[in-house]
């Protein structure tokens, strides 16, 4: 069972890839096996049909496939920077209507690409599991994190899904968005 969305996408690539080697061959083998007979009867006519057709089938599923992991790379990239994590603002962001990106996240949360979320119907948001990761103050804020005896916190992009977590430095945890071990090391 897949336990985490980088697994899930990384499956969903391989199975659009065969999709399109075994789509693309369809095609050809249709084409190529009509061609090369003198005489064409009904029955090579139906074969033909069912190759091409279910070749073109294929490369449409895996071209479908593959749209859906780039829209997710963007949600992602999108809610990631968004703590309201609105269906109408990914719908603005992405200039798509709410209903199609309800319907694509409803996609994507079926085949395992976001981690334990969901779609709160009454708030009209994208439901994120969140880490509860300490609130802590910039050095830039100009507080003394050691008087305090604050953890320093920094920001992390995921390398499995590109989101931008916020964890304890030196901390190992898991993307919020994805699933995807990530450690809480300095930028610089």
């Amino acid at each position: 069972m897949v336990n985490n969305s980088k697994t899930a996408i990384v499956i969903s690539q391989i199975i659009a890839t065969v999709q399109m080697v075994f789509g693309v061959l369809f095609v050809l083998f249709g084409l190529l096996g009509g061609l090369g007979q003198k005489t064409i009867d009904a029955a090579d006519i139906v074969v033909i049909i069912l190759f091409v057709g279910g070749g073109i089938w294929l490369i449409l599923s895996s071209v479908k496939r593959r749209k859906l992991v780039r829209l997710f790379r963007q949600y992602v990239s999108i809610l990631s920077r968004n703590e309201s994590c609105s269906i109408a603002d990914l719908a603005l962001a992405t200039k798509a209507s709410e209903d199609a990106v309800q319907s694509k996240l409803q996609k994507m949360i079926k085949k395992k690409y976001f981690t334990s979320a969901y779609i709160d119907r009454d708030t009209h948001r994208v439901v994120l599991p969140r880490h509860a990761y300490p609130s802590a103050p910039n050095a830039a804020d100009g507080i003394n994190r050691e008087a305090q005896n604050m953890p320093e916190v920094v920001t992390v992009v995921c390398k499995g899904c590109g989101a931008v977590n916020r964890l304890v430095k030196g901390q190992v945890s898991e993307c919020e968005y994805c699933g995807s071990a990530i450690k809480g090391e300095s930028s610089s």
